[in-house]
C-alpha cells in the first residue's frame, strides 16, 4: 500500500444529505477561529464508565453449572444496555468493517483505546432504537455483541474465566437452545460464547500493542469534532485523538516497515478514512431531532 495514500481526516468539511443540512469538521482543540458550539459532549472513556468495571457490566460472575442451572438468555435480543453510550471500544481487526459505518477515534486517556463513535451527545447512541433494536443494516461492534458475556481474570488462579453479567436483564429461567447449561455441562450457546470471548481477548491484546506503538510514535493528536446537525444547531465532541496523517507519513522507514510487518498499516489507513463518517452521525442526529420535534408538536 502506497505510503502517499491520502484520506479525508484532519480539517475535513463534508456535506450530508441534501434534505438534512449538516457538516462536520475535525480540528485541533486550540484552533483559532473555530465557531462556538451550542452544545458539547465528550467521547465516553471506557475505563471511567464504572470504576472497577468494564463498560456496560455491573455484576459479572464466573459461569457455574450449579449457580446457572435452569438459566437461559432471553429470547428477544435487546441492545438497550448500549443506548446511553456514545462510543464503544473496538479491536483493530474490526476497522475494515467499521469504516463503512462509524468514525474511528482514540480516547484521550492513557492507554489510548480505539472506539467507534455512535453519538454526538452525552448518553446518546444514535444506533439503538427506542425498542432496543440495533439500527438495521448497521454493523454491531464485537464489544456489544459479546455482552452479557466477558472474559475476566481470576487472580487467585492466574487464569481467565468466562463470566456473565447477572444484572444484564438478559438472563431468565429457561431451557432448550437458549440454556446456559444442560445436565451440568455447558450448552452449545455457552461454548460459542467461550470461543467468541477467547478470540475477542486475543484481539484486545493485539490492539493494545498497536495502540502502545501509536502512543510511542507521537502521531496521535487531540482533536475536537465540530458537527452541524441542521439549522443553527451545532455540537462539539471532545475527548478524542486521531492519527495525524502528516506525522504518520514522516515516520522513519524502519518504523513504517515494522508496522507493515505487524499488519498495522491497514488499521492506520482505516482510521484516517473513517473520518468521512461524521456526516452520517450528523444526519442521524438531525433526523432524531426532527422526529422528536414533530412528536412534541403533534
Amino acid at each position: 500500500m502506497a505510503r502517499e495514500t491520502k484520506a479525508k481526516a484532519d480539517k475535513t468539511e463534508t456535506e450530508a444529505a441534501e434534505d438534512t443540512p449538516a457538516e462536520a469538521s475535525v480540528a485541533e482543540n486550540a484552533a483559532a477561529g473555530e465557531p462556538m458550539a451550542e452544545a458539547s459532549a465528550t467521547v465516553d472513556q471506557p475505563a471511567e464508565q464504572q470504576p472497577g468495571m468494564p463498560m456496560f457490566y455491573h455484576r459479572p460472575v464466573p459461569m457455574d453449572s450449579t449457580r446457572h442451572a435452569g438459566k437461559a438468555l432471553t429470547e428477544a435480543r435487546s441492545f438497550a444496555f448500549a443506548a446511553q453510550s456514545n462510543s464503544v471500544p473496538l479491536t483493530f481487526d474490526e476497522f475494515p468493517v467499521v469504516i463503512r459505518h462509524f468514525p474511528i477515534v482514540f480516547t484521550a486517556g492513557d492507554p489510548a483505546v480505539p472506539v467507534a463513535v455512535l453519538g454526538l451527545q452525552k448518553s446518546e447512541n444514535l444506533y439503538v432504537e427506542a425498542d432496543g433494536r440495533w439500527a438495521e443494516g448497521v454493523y454491531v461492534p464485537g464489544y456489544v455483541r459479546r455482552y452479557p458475556f466477558i472474559f475476566l481474570e481470576r487472580p487467585e488462579q492466574s487464569q481467565f474465566a468466562l463470566c456473565i453479567d447477572e444484572d444484564s436483564g438478559l438472563i431468565e429461567d429457561g431451557e432448550g437452545e437458549r440454556a446456559l447449561f444442560a445436565d451440568g455441562e455447558p450448552t452449545e450457546l455457552t461454548k460459542r460464547a467461550l470461543d467468541f470471548c477467547s478470540a475477542y481477548h486475543r484481539q484486545f491484546i493485539a490492539t493494545r500493542e498497536f495502540c502502545e506503538a501509536l502512543n510511542a510514535s507521537g502521531i496521535l493528536d487531540e482533536k475536537t469534532a465540530n458537527i452541524a446537525v441542521g439549522g443553527d444547531q451545532r455540537v462539539a465532541l471532545q475527548g478524542l485523538r486521531l492519527i495525524d496523517e502528516e506525522k504518520f507519513r514522516a515516520l522513519p522507514d524502519e518504523t513504517f516497515l515494522e508496522w507493515r510487518r505487524r499488519g498495522w498499516l491497514p488499521a492506520v489507513y482505516c482510521q484516517l478514512m473513517s473520518q468521512n463518517n461524521w456526516a452520517l452521525l450528523a444526519r442521524r442526529m438531525g433526523a432524531r431531532l426532527r422526529a422528536a420535534g414533530a412528536a412534541a408538536s403533534a
